[in-house]
């Protein structure tokens, strides 16, 4: 049986051969109508501001691509990838520039949440979790944004849920 439909030892190697990165299929937002609405709903949208302000500074040229990007439906979440390590090390510099530069401004305790109107307290706690939130649509951006420059597999997403 191929239970990662493909992803076994030996066709991981072989995608390697080919491929700067596996990575799961886009797929779209489950609430919203885009990426940015999707994250706009279910977290702080004060964060991804407080990023997308840091990219048109440090990275010019990337800080309009990454508002087209928030526009689309479609994006390859999770933080989940496989890649050459030429290609980590590039994203990684390039991710944690971001991360560690945006960390101080960002509202890690969500101190101005509007808690009555729409969040209760484990969404608060929830939301501490900014940083990663935040990483899941930089990682899906910086692979569209360098699409001409790594050959990309998507393979399918998987998602396993225990039996309840």
């Amino acid at each position: 049986m191929d239970y990662f439909h493909g992803l076994q030892k030996d066709n991981i190697l072989k995608y390697m051969q080919e491929y700067d990165v596996i990575v799961p299929e886009k797929w779209e937002q489950e609430v919203g109508t885009n990426i940015y609405e999707q994250y706009k709903y279910q977290n702080y949208i004060e964060d991804l501001y407080v990023v997308m302000l840091y990219i048109k500074h440090k990275y010019p040229k990337m800080g309009e691509a990454f508002e087209q990007y928030l526009q689309q439906k479609k994006w390859s979440g999770s933080n989940i990838f496989i890649a050459k390590k030429k290609v980590i090390d590039q994203y990684c510099a390039w991710l944690f520039d971001i991360l560690f530069n945006v960390d101080k401004d960002l509202d890690i305790n969500h101190e101005h949440f509007d808690h009555e109107q729409r969040y209760h307290l484990t969404n608060y706690f929830y939301q501490r979790r900014a940083p990663g939130f935040i990483a899941e649509r930089l990682f899906s951006f910086w692979l569209d944004y360098n699409s001409d420059k790594y050959k990309i597999k998507y393979v399918p997403r998987v998602m396993y849920l225990p039996d309840v």
